[in-house]
């Protein structure tokens, strides 16, 4: 390494521990926050704890979205010069909104807007109260270019844990366990570079954004990129999308399937380059100061088309969670066209990134939220057409018609509301359902009212081990990990190394450096996809089993994920580490 990259590695180190001082001093409880965050994603890949994954992974989110929240009051009133009295404010609505999400998260809070939302809202707080656009602007673009250089700091620190653990395997042919790296990784990526980030937050709330001048080649740079390629492809988009709507109006056609995200997605790139864009609009560059001009006029004929495509959708297959968020993507694009109209709030970008952060935050709870709207939406549509007496009637159905009602079952399983079609069920579906474990409710239902997939006469089994988790190889010298393979006409394995792998009945084909042998599963896969609950291994660990292959190898797997069709054992999918003597493989 010469001498200038170690000072520039040595300058990012030391930017890096300075950031973490100033994090910790600055915000206490979201640093807090982000260190409960680290330690049990620590303990949850090293299963130290004894606690299950899903109580880690509610840990974790109630730690995040705690200190989001606590982040943002900070700042908030930090900008409203509340002193130091803003440490305690944060750390009471912080904890509140932790509480909030471990007692809420199963049962009345969607977690993906509400988390979403916690972390959208924090370079707008400071800006909430007396700010301008520019202002929101520059504090927004030196936290985005913080967040990147906490980034390179995850690199740094895993680069050079990494390298202290080789040398000290290389000098003193000590060997240190897989499980550190894994470590390294996950304290960079929750702990370090979170803090680094937080250090990187401006103090000034009131900086203007400066793009004058032959010096400033950033902001030049920038500038270009907007005019010279953002700006025309999104123009380009909008009369793709206005031609697309013409030709509707025309010919009469329906919307093609994902018309919906095309234009989601592209009034999303409007919003962003709206707002990217602020300081650069009055500039010298005409693609970027037409789009300036006529950015709000390019949004309403592709939200129209939105707007009547979701209509046919929903009308024919009732609300899903997609089609509800792309509901409320047209919704935030239309309430920010209409704060155009209003004089004193024309063009001002807080109130463009406010709107889609409140409606994600609505949307996570409440009657008019997600879970609520879709399983209204999907229990409606099975009364309907599935029901008689108030009784889901499933037998006799065409496949198409099982087809459709396992996608209404599908809809409610993603929104976590399969509680509410119990009353629908017939008492002995009731009680099956009931019986397990909350996990497996959905493959449950289908069984309940034949609708498993196979056929009414087939049962699927699966197993499913935690992420995670050593292999060893004792005694073994070639390993191969998660190698997927699903039963198909021509076996096919998602590895670079020279082995293929394929799937006959309950055996594993195995062809390596051009030898063919089997290994048959049947006896080990039985016992860890019992039907019996009590029979089956903890779902935590990967079982493990040294197999004789049918010509006398030996072979170690160890099961990670696995299906197998009920009746007959013959295996559907699996992904398992292999281990083997690279001697037994030889002519």
């Amino acid at each position: 390494m010469t001498g200038s990259q170690r000072g520039w590695f040595g300058r990012l180190a030391t930017a890096a521990v300075n950031g973490i001082g100033r994090a910790v001093s600055r915000f206490p409880f979201a640093s807090l926050a982000i260190l409960c965050l680290s330690v049990v994603a620590n303990l949850d890949i090293a299963d130290a704890s004894g606690a299950s994954h899903d109580l880690h992974e509610r840990l974790m989110l109630s730690a995040l979205v705690a200190g989001a929240v606590s982040l943002t009051v900070e700042l908030f009133c930090e900008a409203s010069r509340l002193g130091r009295a803003r440490h305690a404010v944060a750390g009471v609505i912080g904890v509140a909104a932790g509480l909030l999400m471990w007692f809420g998260t199963e049962r009345f809070l969607f977690v993906a807007p509400v988390t979403a939302a916690a972390l959208l809202a924090i370079p707008l707080a400071p800006h909430l109260r007396a700010s301008t656009s520019g202002r929101f602007w520059m504090f927004a673009s030196w936290t985005a270019i913080g967040c990147l250089l906490a980034f390179l700091s995850v690199l740094l620190f895993c680069a050079g844990g990494t390298a202290i653990f080789e040398m000290i395997r290389y000098l003193f042919d000590f060997g240190l366990p897989q499980s550190a790296y894994r470590h390294i990784l996950v304290t960079a990526a929750t702990l370090i570079g979170p803090l680094f980030a937080l250090g990187r937050i401006p103090t000034d709330f009131t900086e203007e954004p400066t793009i004058e001048g032959a010096n400033n080649r950033l902001a030049g740079g920038f500038g270009g990129l907007l005019n010279w390629v953002a700006a025309p492809l999104i123009l380009i988009c909008a009369a793709v999308l206005h031609v697309y709507v013409g030709k509707i109006l025309v010919t009469g056609e329906v919307p093609k399937n994902q018309i919906g995200w095309i234009v989601t997605t592209y009034a999303l790139f409007v919003l962003v380059l709206r707002l990217a864009g602020e300081p650069f609009l009055r500039g010298s560059g005409a693609a970027i100061r037409l789009f300036g001009r006529c950015w709000a006029a390019i949004l309403p004929v592709p939200v129209a088309l939105l707007c009547y495509a979701l209509a046919l959708r929903i009308g024919a297959e009732g609300v899903t969670t997609e089609r509800f968020y792309l509901a409320l993507g047209a919704l935030a694009v239309a309430l920010v066209l209409a704060v155009q109209i209003v004089p004193k709030l024309r063009g001002d970008i807080r109130w463009m990134a406010a709107i889609p952060i409140v409606l994600l935050a609505l949307s996570s709870f409440g009657p008019l939220g997600t879970m609520a709207t879709v399983a209204r939406s999907q229990l409606s549509l099975i009364a309907e057409h599935f029901a008689s007496s108030g009784t889901v009637i499933s037998a006799g159905l065409t496949v198409e018609r099982q087809f459709e009602l396992r996608s209404r079952i599908q809809a409610l399983h993603e929104v976590d509301a399969l509680g509410s079609l119990l009353p629908l069920l017939a008492p002995p579906q009731r009680q099956m359902v009931e019986a397990g474990a909350s996990d497996t409710q959905f493959l449950r239902v289908l069984e309940a009212l034949g609708l498993e997939y196979g056929g009414p006469a087939s049962t699927v089994l699966s197993f499913n081990a935690r992420t995670g988790g050593s292999f060893a190889v004792g005694g073994f010298d070639r390993a191969f990990l998660w190698a997927s393979v699903v039963t198909r006409t021509a076996g096919e394995a998602r590895l670079p190394e020279d082995i293929d792998l394929d799937l006959s009945g309950k055996s594993l084909q195995i062809r390596y450096r051009d030898i063919a042998d089997s290994v048959d599963l049947g006896a080990f896969v039985s016992g860890i996809v019992s039907a019996d609950p009590a029979k089956r291994p903890d779902e935590t660990v990967p079982p493990v089993e040294d197999l004789t292959t049918v010509g006398g190898r030996i072979v170690r797997v160890q099961i990670r994920q696995l299906t197998v069709d009920g009746p007959s054992g013959a295996i559907n999918d699996i992904t398992a580490d292999l281990a083997i003597r690279e001697a037994d493989w030889r002519r």
